[in-house]
């Protein structure tokens, strides 16, 4: 699309910067609301995605900084919607979806996506186990 006046011409948008804003404390959660709308129709709501995707996008592909990716998608959204240690974690009696990955360390970076044919968790979901 050809603009003449370039107040109207798109802008691109970046990122800011997440590594400084990390490095003096600032609580940074990533994430995302569209899941397949027509504003972004290439959303589908999982956390390991965008934490996939931001490891890339953000060069945090260290293996001290993929831990820091792991907070962003857990607990540090949590703290921004003043999640308490009562509501929020991983503990007996807790209301918990749990997801398991094939990693031996937490600097492993996530993988792409479970192969659709999987018996990967899904939200409130019970695994299919064919007979």
């Amino acid at each position: 699309m050809f603009f003449r006046d370039a107040r109207y011409v798109p802008k691109r948008r970046g990122h800011t910067r997440v590594k400084e804003l990390l490095a003096a404390g600032v609580n940074v959660g990533i994430g995302h609301d569209s899941i397949m709308d027509p504003w972004y129709p290439l959303g589908v709501g999982d956390p390991l995605q965008v934490a996939f995707v931001w490891i890339h996008y953000g060069q945090m592909s260290g293996a001290s900084e993929i831990p820091q990716v792991w907070d962003m998608i857990t607990t540090n959204p949590a703290k921004a919607f003043g999640a308490t240690d009562k509501e929020y974690g991983l503990a007996v009696g807790k209301p918990a979806d749990l997801v398991l990955l094939d990693a031996t360390t937490d600097s492993m970076p996530p993988p792409h996506r479970p192969p659709p044919d999987s018996d990967a968790p899904r939200p409130n979901r019970r695994p299919h186990h064919p007979e």
